[in-house]
């Protein structure tokens, strides 16, 4: 069973998380994780600025070092940029020190990279707990999860199957979930034309998520 978004009563008990933005009916928020990715990012960033598009990326600590020329184009290009962990490994089970180290490390690198506060977070697998949102607090960041996850990254899915489902299922407001630093963002960066182009029929505009 996939599930595409997050029971309401889930959102009711974090309020402090931001999940959607309601309030902004003529407006829907891509995303990217995992990224930045040495092939796909910059593909990604083509389209978006070939679709005068914006987005917001959440980045993987251990990526930057490799990757800082792509850090500094989304910064450049107008994108939001936020924290997706130092390593792709879900924080439920690590201790205090730990879930601190890894955040604080990625916040630290990328703020001395793109030369301003990074406000945002998204924990990997969408996983958290209270020491998790203790962390984020004590380090001025908000997290942000998610509306809508696309399963981009699921190969067993058909482009025609994601897109319909997609259109089935957006509502003004969204925060949609894609990947640029996933094995299978290929299929991300092949798709994301007639997202964008989707969204627009629809009377939307896409922005970036700031606090």
């Amino acid at each position: 069973m996939r599930i595409y978004r997050f029971p309401k009563c889930v959102s009711q008990i974090f309020p402090n998380v931001r999940w959607s933005f309601p309030e902004k009916q003529d407006t829907v928020f891509f995303t990217f994780d995992d990224g930045p990715h040495e092939i796909y990012t910059p593909q990604i960033l083509d389209l978006l600025e070939e679709h005068n598009t914006k987005a917001t990326f959440f980045l993987l600590g251990e990526k930057l070092k490799k990757n800082k020329e792509l850090v500094i184009r989304m910064r450049d290009s107008g994108h939001s940029i936020g924290i997706h962990g130092y390593r792709h490994d879900s924080m439920l089970m690590k201790s205090k020190i730990i879930i601190r180290e890894q955040i604080e490390r990625t916040k630290v690198e990328l703020e001395l990279l793109i030369g301003k506060p990074v406000q945002l977070f998204r924990p990997p697998y969408g996983l958290f707990n209270r020491a998790v949102l203790k962390e984020c607090r004590q380090l001025s960041l908000r997290i942000v999860m998610w509306s809508f996850l696309t399963y981009d990254f699921d190969i067993r899915l058909s482009d025609s199957y994601l897109l319909k489902t997609l259109q089935k299922k957006l509502c003004p407001g969204d925060i949609i979930t894609l990947h640029d630093g996933h094995i299978n963002s290929i299929r991300t960066a092949r798709l994301l034309p007639q997202l964008i182009r989707y969204i627009r029929s629809r009377g939307f505009k896409s922005s970036i998520i700031e606090l």
